[in-house]
């Protein structure tokens, strides 16, 4: 989210900004798992909340207990997890509104560039990263590849007499 709209927390915890910086990059599972208490502490200590964007269902009860626990129990801060079912029309009329809630949401990749383009997001200090950080390509100035997938395309030999499909007007 951009600088000018991420608010302020009360004086005796940091900034929602300096959550945010210090934090994103610590939801990644491969991360949290690599860090080691001593490192999160001295690194991160802090109080306050980072407040996540998630899908809900299993997957927010997973990585609830394998991600926002651990770091929460690192760093002393709360991991504030809010469900929903896009994330990206909710943190446009954020950024529109000039109120961010969000630290964190899961966009996908089709969205990201307009997004990134109108300035709604914040750099990420990759400097806060532990000694194994994501490959380049998965790190970009303000954001993580954090999932992907792939689709693969199959056919019944049944239904096909020889080689199968041999056009895309086959499949």
């Amino acid at each position: 989210m951009t600088k000018g709209e991420s608010g302020d927390h009360s004086a005796d915890g940091p900034s929602r900004r300096l959550v945010l910086q210090s934090t994103a990059t610590l939801l990644s599972l491969p991360l949290v798992a690599n860090s080691t208490t001593a490192w999160a502490q001295e690194k991160l200590a802090g109080s306050g909340e980072v407040v996540v964007f998630s899908y809900g269902g299993s997957f927010t009860e997973c990585v609830r207990r394998c991600v926002y626990e651990p770091f929460t129990k690192a760093t002393g801060i709360k991991v504030v997890d809010v469900v929903a079912d896009l994330a990206e029309p909710h943190v446009k009329a954020m950024h529109q509104a000039g109120r961010v809630d969000w630290d964190i949401a899961y966009i996908e990749a089709e969205a990201y560039p307009a997004m990134h383009k109108a300035g709604m997001f914040e750099p990420i200090d990759y400097s806060l990263w532990v000694k194994k950080p994501l490959r380049a390509r998965r790190r970009i100035k303000d954001a993580v590849v954090g999932l992907t997938s792939a689709i693969v395309l199959a056919y019944d030999q049944r239904l096909f007499s020889g080689a199968g499909p041999q056009h895309w007007a086959d499949v």
